[in-house]
This record gives C-alpha cells, sequence and structure tokens, in this order.
C-alpha cells in the first residue's frame, strides 16, 4: 500500500509541475508570448504538434486542450526518474564515458562536479542506455520542470525502500498504481469505454503463479515431450511428479509449475507434447499480444535462453540476445504500457549477462493515435520519399484510425490479405519510414510526429499479421454493457459469436495470432453462459484443448470480482498430438482434456500451492459437447434427462424502486386488495422461508412501465413450486404459490405428481455440487438451474420413502414469517430440513393451500 500511494502521489506531483512547465511555454495559448525565445518556440510548436497527434483539441482560435499531452509529459519525467532508480539499485547504472556501472552516491558527486543535481544526472545516463524507450529528440523530455517540482519527485523517489527496486514484480505494480486513480474514476463514471478509459479499466497485473503454470504448461511441456521421448527411463523411475521436475531442471529454470498425469506406468506431460511446435527452441516464436509490464514475457527470457543453451551450447548472454533476437514478440495497446514492458525486458536481459547493447526488442504498440486526417498524412510522408508506398501508407491509416480503441484486435491479415503484407514490401516500407525519420526542419514538428506515428505502425501492422507457436496473455476483460460504441460495433461485426466480452473477443483474437498453441488467463463466465453457447461449440468442436485450471474468485492479489482460469489450447485441430484414454481406438472421441480445480482456496498463496499439488482430472473434449449447452466442466458429467424435461425456472419481479414497494408484513394490512404477500430470499434450505414481506401491486400496475419492470413470474401465481435462491450454497425452499421477488428463481414443475420429487432433488446436495460443475459464478442464472441430470424415478422413490403422505402445508415457528401457526408452543417437527422429513396429519400433495385466495 506504500508503494500505491507514493506512485499516486507522483503522477500527481508529475502532472502539476508538466501542466505549469507547459503553461509557461504557453503550449495551450493561441500564440506564443513576446518574451519568448526562439528556442522555446521552437520546442512550443514541437509540443503543440505531439499534442493534436495524441488527440488534444486545437479551437480555431488556436487555443488547445493539453490534457493528454500533460498526462504523457508526466509520464515520461517521472519514469525517466524511476528506471534509473531502477538500474542504479541492479548496479547497471553506467557511466557513458567509461562504459561502467556507477551508484548513487557515486552519480551524486559526478552530478555535484557538473553543477547538476543527482536524479537529473541519473535519468541522463538511463536514457543513454535506453534509447528505444526514451528517444533523445524526444520534445517532451525538453520540458523543464520548475525546482520546487522537481524536488517533490526527488523526494518521492528517494522515499521508496531499495528492495523494491529489487523485486521481480515492482514496475508491473508501479504501472497499475500509475493508473489507479484513472481506474477508479472511470467504473465511478460508469461511461461507456472508448480510447480515453480502455487502458485504465482493463489493466491489471498477473500473478506470478498464473505466468509461470501457463509457461510451464506450454514451454516446459513441450520441451518435456522431446526429453523424455530421447530418455524415457526419467518418466519410468521417477515416482512423484516433482521427482520428473527435478529430472528434467535445466541451468537456471526449475519446472515448479509443470503438471505431469500418469500414463500407464510412466508419466507424461498433463498439457501434453505440442509435437506440432518445431523441432527446435531457435524456431519458436512467442507473442503476448496484451503485454502490459512484459510480465509473460520476461518470465520467459530465462527458460527460452535456458533451452537455447541445451540445445545450441550457447553461453547465457548469447542465449538471451538470441532469444530477444527471434523468439519473443509483444503488442500493447497503451504506449507508456509499451515503455514499461521494453524497460522490463531489457533489464531482465541486463541482469543475466551484464550490461551490453541489445538486439532490437519486437516489441510495438497497437494502439498508436493517427491524430491527423487520411489524405494530410499520406502527402507529408510522400514529400520524403515515400510516393511509391502511397498505397501502403493509406491501408496503414485505415488499419490504425481505430487502434487507440482497437489495439491489438486490428487483424491486418483479415484486413488486407496476405498478399499485401510480404517481407520485401515491409523491409521497404521501414527503410523509407526510417529515413524520413531524420527530418532536420525545426519548422515542421507535426510532420516529424507523423513520421514517428508512421514507423511505429508500419512495425505494430508487421507484428499483427504474424502467425506464432505459442500466445500467451491475460487478456482484457471488459463485458459488452461498458463497450463504446466503436468497440461495440467491430465486436459485433467480426466476432459475433464472442461478442459478450472483450476477453472472449481476444480469445478468438489469439487463435487468429496462432500457429500452434494459446496459454491465456481468462474469466470464467464463458465456461456456462447461455450467450456463449455457440462460441464454446465452435471451440470444443474446432480447437483442441490441453488443460483448465479454474482458479476461482480471489485468484488475483488485485481486489478483481472475477473468477479466472487457465485454458491452454491449440488453434485448430491437430490429429493424433492428442492425448487419449487407454484402450480407445477413436482419437478424435478419446481426446482427453487434463483439469484441475482451486477454485475453493481462498487465497492467492493457497491456490498458487493447490496448482501444483491438486489431482489433476480428465474429461474428454467429446463429452463437453455433449454437456448441456455444451458447457465446459471440470469433470464428465452424467448424461440423461435433464431436469427442463419437468419443471421451467422463472425468475420473479425485480421492481426499479424495491423501497417504495416491499414492506415487512406486519408494517401494512395484507393480504388485502393492494398489500400481497412476497416470497423471497432464504437463508438455508428448509421446507418454508422467505416470507417476510409483503408487495403494493396496486402501485406497481399504475407505476411498472415507468418503473422499468414487468410481471415476471406472474403464471407462477397460486401454483406450488420450488424456490431456489440464486445466491452461494443455492438455498431452497418450498414455493406456496405468492408473488416473489428477483432474488428468487421458482422451479414450475409442469405435473404436480412430480413436485415431491423434484424438492427431494433441489433440496439436496448433490443438486447444488451438478449446478456447481456446470456453473462457478456466485450469482447462477434461472436458466442454468434446470440444465442438470434429474433421475425422476430414483428422486420419487426417495421423496416417497421420507415423506409417504406427500408435503406439508405451509407452516412455521417464526414469528416474523407469514405464515407462523400463531402457537407459543412449537411445532414438535421443527423446520429444519433433515431426514426423516415430517409427516403430520395435515400433509397434502395438492397444490392449493390457506393463502391462495389472497392472489386469485
Amino acid at each position: 500500500m506504500e508503494l500505491k500511494k507514493i506512485i499516486t502521489n507522483a503522477r500527481k506531483a508529475a502532472a502539476g509541475g508538466v501542466r505549469s512547465a507547459l503553461e509557461a511555454l504557453a503550449v495551450h495559448h493561441r500564440e506564443p508570448y513576446p518574451h519568448q525565445t526562439s528556442g522555446q518556440r521552437t520546442l512550443r510548436n514541437q509540443l503543440r504538434a505531439r499534442a493534436r497527434q495524441l488527440g488534444d483539441v486545437q479551437e480555431e482560435s488556436g487555443a488547445l486542450s493539453i490534457d493528454r499531452l500533460v498526462q504523457e509529459c508526466a509520464y515520461e519525467h517521472w519514469h525517466r526518474m524511476l528506471f534509473a532508480r531502477f538500474l542504479a539499485e541492479n548496479d547497471l547504472l553506467i557511466e557513458p564515458e567509461s562504459g561502467v556501472p556507477i551508484s548513487l552516491d557515486e552519480c551524486g558527486d559526478l552530478a555535484k562536479a557538473g553543477n547538476t543535481d543527482l536524479w537529473t544526472l541519473a535519468s541522463r545516463f538511463a536514457q543513454q542506455m535506453l534509447p528505444q524507450i526514451f528517444c533523445p529528440d524526444d520534445p517532451l523530455l525538453q520540458v523543464e520542470l520548475a525546482p520546487e517540482h522537481c524536488a517533490r519527485l526527488e523526494d518521492l523517489l528517494a522515499s521508496l525502500e531499495a528492495a523494491v527496486f529489487t523485486a521481480d514484480d515492482a514496475l508491473g505494480w508501479a504501472y497499475q498504481f500509475w493508473q489507479s486513480e484513472n481506474n477508479e474514476k472511470v467504473n465511478k463514471s460508469e461511461v461507456k469505454i472508448g480510447a480515453e478509459e480502455l487502458p485504465a479499466v482493463t489493466q491489471f497485473f498477473t500473478d506470478d503463479y498464473m505466468v509461470y503454470f501457463l509457461l510451464h504448461n506450454t514451454l516446459g511441456a513441450w520441451w518435456a515431450g522431446k526429453k523424455l521421448a530421447k530418455r524415457p527411463e526419467l518418466a519410468a523411475r521417477a515416482r512423484t511428479e516433482e521427482d520428473l521436475r527435478r529430472a528434467l531442471e535445466l541451468p537456471g529454470v526449475s519446472w515448479n509449475y509443470l503438471r505431469f498425469v500418469r500414463a500407464g506406468e510412466t508419466w507424461r506431460p498433463a498439457a501434453g507434447s505440442f509435437k506440432h511446435w518445431p523441432e527446435r527452441a531457435r524456431d519458436l516464436r512467442l507473442l503476448d499480444p496484451c503485454m502490459g509490464s512484459g510480465h509473460f514475457l520476461v518470465a520467459a527470457l530465462p527458460i527460452l535462453a535456458g533451452l537455447r543453451m541445451d540445445e545450441e551450447g550457447l553461453p547465457l548472454r548469447e542465449a538471451c540476445d538470441a532469444v530477444l533476437k527471434d523468439n519473443l514478440f509483444g503488442l500493447e495497446l497503451d504506449p507508456r504500457c509499451s515503455q514499461i514492458a521494453a524497460f522490463s525486458l531489457a533489464l531482465a536481459a541486463w541482469k543475466m549477462g551484464g550490461f551490453r547493447s541489445l538486439p532490437r526488442l519486437n516489441l510495438a504498440c497497437s494502439g498508436l493515435c493517427v491524430g491527423s486526417q487520411r489524405e494530410k498524412w499520406i502527402r507529408v510522408l510522400e514529400k520524403h520519399g515515400l510516393s511509391d508506398l502511397r498505397f501502403y501508407l493509406g491501408l496503414l491509416y485505415d488499419l490504425f484510425i481505430q487502434a487507440p480503441v482497437l489495439g491489438s484486435l486490428i487483424n491486418p491479415a483479415r484486413f488486407l490479405g496476405r498478399d499485401c503484407l510480404d517481407e520485401t514490401t515491409f523491409r521497404k516500407l521501414f527503410h523509407v519510414l526510417e529515413a524520413a525519420l531524420t527530418i532536420e526542419d525545426q519548422d515542421a514538428p507535426e510532420e516529424y510526429e507523423m513520421g514517428v506515428a508512421a514507423q511505429g505502425m508500419a512495425r505494430a501492422a508487421h507484428l499483427l499479421a504474424g502467425r506464432y507457436h505459442l500466445v500467451v496473455t491475460n487478456v482484457p476483460y471488459l463485458a459488452r454493457g461498458k463497450h463504446g460504441q466503436s468497440l461495440r460495433r467491430f465486436c459485433e461485426e467480426n466476432y459475433p459469436a464472442a461478442k459478450s466480452d472483450l476477453a472472449t473477443v481476444f480469445l478468438d483474437r489469439c487463435l487468429e495470432f496462432c500457429a500452434g498453441s494459446v496459454g491465456l488467463v481468462l474469466p470464467q463466465n464463458w465456461f456456462f453462459l447461455t450467450s456463449y453457447r455457440t462460441f464454446r461449440e465452435r471451440l470444443l468442436r474446432n480447437n483442441t484443448w490441453h488443460l483448465i485450471a479454474n482458479i476461482g474468485y480471489g485468484g488475483f492479489k488485485t481486489p478483481l470480482n472475477v473468477a479466472p482460469v487457465l485454458i491452454v489450447m491449440d488453434g485448430e485441430m491437430t490429429g493424433k498430438a492428442f492425448s487419449v484414454f487407454p484402450g480407445e481406438q477413436d482419437v478424435v472421441a478419446g481426446r482427453a482434456i487434463s483439469s484441475l480445480d482451486v477454485s475453493d482456496a481462498r487465497s492467492t498463496a493457497e491456490k498458487a500451492v493447490r496448482i501444483i499439488t491438486i489431482e489433476i482430472k480428465q474429461v474428454r473434449q467429446s463429452k463437453l459437447i455433449e454437456n448441456p449447452e455444451s458447457r465446459i466442466s471440470m469433470e464428465e458429467l452424467r448424461h440423461g434427462v435433464l431436469l427442463e424435461s419437468y419443471a421451467s425456472c422463472v425468475q420473479g419481479l425485480r421492481p426499479a424502486d424495491r423501497g417504495l414497494l416491499v414492506r415487512l408484513f406486519w408494517e401494512v394490512d395484507v393480504p388485502g386488495r393492494r398489500w400481497r404477500y412476497l416470497h423471497s430470499t432464504s437463508r438455508a434450505t428448509q421446507l418454508f422461508s422467505g416470507m417476510q414481506r409483503a408487495f403494493d401491486i396496486i402501485t406497481f400496475d399504475e407505476k411498472w412501465r415507468e418503473l422499468g419492470s414487468a410481471y415476471k413470474g406472474h403464471k407462477q401465481w397460486g401454483r406450488w413450486g420450488v424456490a431456489m435462491s440464486q445466491m452461494g450454497n443455492l438455498p431452497a425452499t418450498l414455493y406456496t404459490g405468492a408473488v416473489y421477488d428477483g432474488n428468487i428463481n421458482v422451479f414450475d414443475v409442469r405435473d404436480e405428481k412430480h413436485l415431491p420429487a423434484v424438492w427431494a432433488y433441489c433440496s439436496s446436495s448433490e443438486f447444488i455440487e451438478s449446478v456447481r460443475k456446470i456453473d462457478k459464478k456466485n450469482v447462477v442464472t434461472n436458466a442454468t438451474l434446470v440444465k442438470v441430470p434429474f433421475d425422476l424415478a430414483r428422486w420419487q422413490k426417495l421423496a416417497a420413502e421420507k415423506c409417504p403422505n406427500g408435503l406439508p402445508k405451509p407452516y412455521s415457528d417464526d414469528p416474523t414469517q407469514w405464515i407462523f401457526h400463531g402457537h407459543p408452543k412449537p411445532c414438535f417437527y421443527g423446520s429444519a430440513l433433515e431426514p426423516p422429513w415430517p409427516t403430520p396429519a395435515t400433509l397434502t400433495s395438492g397444490r392449493s393451500h390457506g393463502i391462495s385466495s389472497d392472489i386469485d
């Protein structure tokens, strides 16, 4: 929490200092101040061009909004200082003349000798070390903050403990905290999410155990499969998974999260061996299309370096550089996040092999803003030798006009066709664009900004059009109801089956990237919601599923109301690469998915331990297709007649103004013309419960259109059924025909003689277990509750044994229930639902009862 507080204060301090500096330069003003020098005027023009490129609006008078420019510039200043301290604390801050690392104390001495301050000098050193991150001629970094603002930022930076800068996950958390205030602001505003809000609400840190579980059960499983094929004795003599993990260790790589399952007398990787991947590690291409702060890429770097050291005999430094050059690729919507990812990867590489010039990183921002009119953009670039590439410049513009909101969803192959994206054309385009960036005309800052954007777009388009053997990421989560207009329209037109959430849209997009497999962190709700039925069926029929890990709520250290699932699948069917159950001849029918479920673990620490110890179950992919609505379960379900064959399940009233329409029943005249008995949720499963309130039916009838509700469930009024609460352990109670609200779902049993059997089943733990196998969401929909197998004969027998005279009439010992029997002495049979069921002489199996007349 201390880190979050400091980062939040740094953002405010940096933004305040930058705004003052920009206003002093008249960047916002319609014209320069008379006293400004030629150098200040030049810088002002460059900054105004950058502001327009970022999307700040210029009025006809010349006045310019600089809100986006302020945030961008504040970020650059603070993070240059932050990166400098990261380098220094890791003994990697290099003094450029000597080429050797120096400490902060030594940097302080040099600063005094140069008549400057410590952090200014350290930041300059960091900037020289990171030319791919901090461009030497970037006008944002030429903005000079006032001394008091610099001092405030320096104090905040100095207040961070040294341990922060040696922690592997510190950079990721630093950026998440930088965005936290924006995130809270956007969520509270309830606005539709567009380009400006998207980064704040979709970026959060992925916990280490999720990252390593996916990497170990993809890269690690592939490597283990090859090793075990060459040395089967390793698997044969290993007594436990841990024995096998130790036997397969590489220098610097421990496969702590790699899972295995028994195959007869030996072991195999639980996720399979990915035999359709390239044979050698040097040929693997790994992409994180939503790389954030680079967590997956940084974690994959030592793994791939270890594999290449083993296969090619490379020393550590050369293996690390080879991985950066050949194996790792990343895309990110947010340019600031792209910068952090680049620094994280560079820092990790320097930690592994010492400081040196690194290969150009295969990272790009897929959310760059065009910030100009199409023809003007093309015309400016044509002036610098791009006339023969006019067609491609136009295509780039059309692709990236929505980039700030679409990011890695942009698919050049789908938009253009692969013929437009050959290597020769892109190399030529890159060469000419880089030449355009040598513009030295200080009177053409807008042209320079366009050149920068064009080069970035070309690089991003190249990566977006690529194919990769492993696509691994934590996708962004955003329900369709929060999508802005352009994002909603794009998802509907391009990913109609997945459109209900940005997460599932990204799953579809990742499969387009894929020339091998994906390993993704996703919310689990698409496993069972009806709106995803077509999407599930398509993936189960067309893609090979290898591994599912259900994490459940509380899986992230970040407080999120999301139940994540980790999934590994192939981009397309890959035939006999699938694992099969022993004795089965049909490869397709016998395809086995390894699954594990740690959703009942309460903390991230407990989940991280259990995910490597819990028993792995096997479920056939073909059986998942046979599930109701093809819902994804962690184990095979019993198939047969579903409960929906005997009963429907209907939700009750959801009045918009509950406070106006609902009272405790003893507060009003009930039953009467205006007030009706209301059935609501029960805290526990028992025969009769949830009967404390009354409902104003007259006011509702008069106002229901205005209040935005309707008579849901009214056809069930006056009929017996089973009332089921929607949350938690799904407590059930008998429903006696009253008005009921939307907090419960009522089973309308078609044949009244089946009601005892339905009650017996719905009030059992077996029913809850069956529901939770197909729906892990905290709130279960009424459509799900009837999608479970129901053995009528079995439950009729159990109901007859426990209640031979039928179900009891409504009664309660609780005076707060409107069915209270009115006697001071409790009934001898009580209200707890424990076998044997009560069978007093007043039992009845009919649908009518003593209070039904009040709702006729």
